[in-house]
């Protein structure tokens, strides 16, 4: 799907304990905020998409279903490596299900928090969606 790029963080080959993620050298991402949210079970979040932002989502610790869509395709990914990334850009609806307890999703944007980049209606996703056509990542 256009818009989603699963990511792979290395592992440091001295310590495999440490993992590294080099946002704008690997990824072209460029982190102006970050949040994480620790999920309970089964608690279900996100349900919006960005008109402009971008995101880059790690998995600290537990298990995450994600679901995207498009507008016209949608993609699951279950996040529960800490060594995997996604990259998630403007115009894709999210939705995520934590799987286990105390759960932690790590989330970059590069831009600040501003609510008018909020699309937090599904109905209105798809109007943005249909007169905006060119999401690309």
């Amino acid at each position: 799907m256009n818009g989603i790029k699963i990511c792979k963080l290395e592992k440091n080959k001295k310590s495999t304990n440490l993992i590294i993620g080099e946002l704008k050298k690997k990824f072209g991402f460029v982190c102006n905020r970050f949040f994480f949210i620790k999920g309970k079970k089964n608690e279900v979040r996100g349900k919006h998409a960005h008109k402009k932002q971008l995101q880059f989502l790690v998995c600290l610790y537990g298990s995450c279903q994600l679901d995207f869509d498009d507008g016209i395709k949608k993609k699951r990914i279950l996040l529960n490596k800490d060594t995997i990334g996604i990259k998630v850009s403007a115009g894709i609806w999210g939705v995520q299900k934590y799987l286990k307890n105390n759960t932690l999703l790590l989330v970059f944007s590069n831009g600040t928090y501003k609510e008018e980049d909020y699309l937090r209606n599904y109905d209105a996703f798809k109007k943005f969606k249909k007169i905006n056509k060119k999401w690309k990542l």
